[in-house]
């Protein structure tokens, strides 16, 4: 009997929540492989909580500055806070050293600027209002699902030889083919499983967009802006802030605008943000017309158009059936009609 064959003849034992649980194994099984060898740092405490990052092994720093491999936002978290040597060896220890502040391992010792711990991996480690755990990828633990039944163990069979093989070593050409074979099989199980289950598709994910947008809430919240001011992503990948502040707010706002101008590799910024006395400065819209050529009528008599500029050194960027964006400087606000 062919791998076809015998994928089609277990799916067309199961129903339908073991074919879903069966692909989900399998993407992550895949993943997984595709890792082999890397650690995986997860923040449970904090404001990154659940947030994660894979790292090959060699060296990472953590803190709250840009220069960091991961940059995280807290309480008492220093700018450069440690460092974690990540070693190759399945039975080697993970050792961090403090540089800016102390840190607290899972054992509750303190280890001070100046010192070093090696520790396990998936112990866990504190500092400030932070706690984090760095595991390895691809122990063989993380293969058992208890809860799938009987495709999923086929699948488990099919892939002892390479779960053994990662342990021994983490083979880079083994996690590999390992991989391959993986990604084989989910496409079998979800071409085929489409019969029981029907199509299913989603919308694809922004994970950047949305670890920016994250960033900069918890840059507000560090300004005490977050109270007043809003984060979302967009459509087309910019970052949308948007909200009211007071004029006692204000330097807080310019101080944020110069750390997000000064931030390389960030999205455009949509500022969506009006205070007291700033109205005048905008023009203001009379009516819209949607058409092939859209065009904006504002009440100071201007007709404008994609590209016009308009009163106080704007320029007309963009025409929806919402918002008309306007741009001037680098900065770009949404006026609603």
């Amino acid at each position: 009997m062919s791998m076809n064959n015998f994928i089609n003849t277990g799916i067309s034992k199961i129903n339908s929540a073991d074919a879903n649980n069966a692909k989900a194994y399998l993407s992550n099984a895949n993943n997984t492989l595709k890792h082999a060898g890397h650690y995986m740092l997860e923040v449970l405490e904090g404001v990154h909580a659940g947030s994660t990052h894979i790292q090959k092994n060699g060296t990472l720093t953590v803190g709250n500055s840009q220069e960091n491999d991961v940059i995280l936002f807290g309480a008492n978290i220093a700018p450069q806070h440690f460092e974690l040597t990540l070693k190759s060896g399945i039975f080697s220890q993970l050792r961090i050293t403090p540089i800016d502040a102390q840190i607290t391992v899972e054992d509750g010792s303190i280890v001070e600027v100046g010192q070093h711990a090696d520790i396990s991996s998936d112990e866990e480690i504190s500092f400030g209002d932070t706690k984090i755990v760095v595991s390895r990828i691809a122990d063989p633990r993380s293969f058992i699902k208890p809860g799938i039944r009987a495709l999923a163990f086929i699948c488990l069979i099919a892939m002892v030889p390479i779960i053994y093989s990662i342990a021994a070593g983490f083979l880079g050409t083994v996690a590999e083919a390992g991989s391959r074979v993986a990604s084989t099989m989910q496409y079998g199980i979800e071409k085929t499983s489409s019969t029981i289950l029907g199509t299913i598709s989603s919308a694809p994910s922004q994970p950047h967009d949305k670890a920016f947008a994250w960033t900069v809430r918890v840059k507000l919240e560090d300004l005490k802006l977050n109270h007043k001011l809003r984060v979302s992503p967009t459509a087309d990948g910019s970052i949308r802030v948007y909200g009211n502040i007071s004029d006692k707010e204000l330097p807080r706002w310019t101080s944020f605008l110069q750390w997000y101008d000064t931030t390389s590799n960030f999205p455009p910024l949509i500022r969506d943000v009006s205070r007291a006395k700033m109205g005048t400065d905008l023009p203001q819209i009379k009516s819209v017309w949607l058409d092939d050529n859209p065009s904006v009528f504002f009440k100071d008599g201007i007709v404008g158009s994609l590209g016009s500029s308009i009163k106080g050194g704007w320029k007309i960027v963009n025409i929806t059936d919402a918002s008309v964006m306007i741009e001037r400087d680098g900065a770009i606000i949404s006026l609603t009609y």
